[in-house]
């Protein structure tokens, strides 16, 4: 019987309290792609920092801390104006070679990690076995399934620009001949509110409208036992007559960002908000999108009361390895 969208949701997050496992691969790899994209750009700096005058922090930092930000900045501009372009190729290169490792390594994790939701979803646990035999498995069918993301988000991208670009032309001259009357400075703390007011329905609206094409993704995944091409129909298929539901988790996971927007203002909660980001929202939205996308398919085997099996009932709905152990 197919599950209502509440149903969907609810039975979605059962699933992901009792696959924690899943979480945690998704923390740990965000973690380190997080802190190699970090090193690969801090690396863009160091020909500056290296070259002479601004050598003096690292060779006489009492000096250097005793200057004025006058004198570091009349520092600094000399620097950039003795500086070429050959000192920044090792850093480029290596900041390439990061990207390129990252979003390789970001075809295997997709893979693995869907396959993973995948099994908890119709079964109710998962295998830490899977994610490495399935990631290997589905790397190319990822890779061209984020591809078609890519230019299908471009598309949408573009016309979702030119759409809120004219609403936001419009809106920028009735905010600013507004804010003229009133008296009310553009630097002014309530001008920026007002401006990120605007811009969080956007992002919002955006998320949701963008969103649903990543289910090329999860479809290639989940339809382990059909070619690329034709897991790729599926999901179109799917996308075709199950885009409201795919619009409503959207629009779940635009308000979320919204959300954590508005938090990552608050001083110190960066980190937090990256946990909940990588921990939650991540892993969360994905294994309701592959339910979603199961439920629809007739996909889900052996549930009662649209919850699968093992679904709730300890560590029978856990990860876990090969050798049996609990995740």
């Amino acid at each position: 019987m197919t599950e209502t969208f509440s149903q969907i949701i609810r039975n979605g997050f059962d699933t992901w309290k009792s696959n924690i496992g899943i979480s945690c691969i998704n923390l740990i790899w965000s973690f380190i792609a997080l802190m190699l994209l970090s090193i690969s750009l801090i690396s863009l700096v160091i020909p500056i920092f290296m070259a002479p005058p601004l050598n003096a922090a690292f060779t006489d930092p009492e000096s250097f801390s005793n200057m004025t930000p006058d004198e570091i900045s009349a520092m600094t501009a000399d620097v950039m104006e003795n500086l070429s372009l050959s000192d920044f190729i090792a850093p480029g290169i290596f900041v390439v070679i990061c990207l390129i490792l990252i979003i390789l390594a970001g075809f295997f994790m997709t893979g693995g990690l869907y396959a993973m939701m995948r099994d908890a979803t119709q079964n109710g646990k998962c295998s830490y076995g899977t994610f490495l035999s399935e990631g290997r498995k589905n790397f190319f069918r990822v890779l061209v399934a984020d591809i078609l993301v890519l230019i299908v988000t471009f598309i949408l991208g573009i016309i979702i620009m030119m759409i809120f670009g004219m609403i936001g032309f419009i809106a920028g001259i009735i905010i600013g001949a507004l804010a003229a009357a009133s008296g009310v400075s553009p630097e002014s703390p309530a001008f920026t509110l007002l401006i990120l007011l605007i811009q969080i329905p956007v992002s919002i609206i955006t998320t949701a409208l963008v969103f649903p094409a990543s289910f090329l993704v999860y479809g290639v995944v989940i339809e382990k036992d059909l070619s690329i091409s034709e897991a790729l129909n599926s999901s179109f298929s799917f996308l075709k007559h199950n885009l409201k539901d795919a619009l409503k988790i959207g629009l779940i996971l635009g308000c979320i960002t919204g959300l954590i927007t508005i938090l990552n203002m608050i001083p110190f909660v960066s980190i937090f908000v990256f946990f909940i980001l990588c921990f939650v929202v991540s892993p969360l939205v994905s294994i309701w999108s592959v339910r979603l996308y199961m439920d629809r398919n007739n996909m889900l085997s052996g549930t009662e009361g649209g919850c699968p099996a093992g679904c709730g009932s300890g560590s029978a709905g856990s990860c876990c390895g090969d050798d049996g152990l609990n995740g």
